[in-house]
């Protein structure tokens, strides 16, 4: 039987997903913009503005696989709380 997310429970879904993918600490899951965020054909591209070990100030681009198993997709979750946003 399928249940209604609310919109706070996506996003807290895709915030766990995403963090966990991209090994993120929270400082830098708290930073990211939606002008971060990319698409690319097979996964998510996140440009991490600020980073705690990145001394110089540069930005990090990190990419986002799109995951094997419906449950934890973190692109899909991540595009489902865009969409009901």
């Amino acid at each position: 039987m399928f249940t209604a997310i609310s919109l706070p429970g996506l996003r807290d879904r895709a915030l766990l997903l995403v963090g966990s993918a991209g090994a993120l600490r929270r400082f830098e899951l708290v930073c990211l913009q939606g002008i971060h965020v990319g698409p690319t054909p097979a996964s998510l591209r996140l440009m991490v503005p600020r980073s705690k070990t990145n001394a110089t100030g540069e930005r990090a681009e990190i990419g986002i696989a799109r995951g094997s198993r419906a449950e934890t997709r973190p692109v899909r979750a991540l595009r489902a709380w865009l969409r009901a946003a």
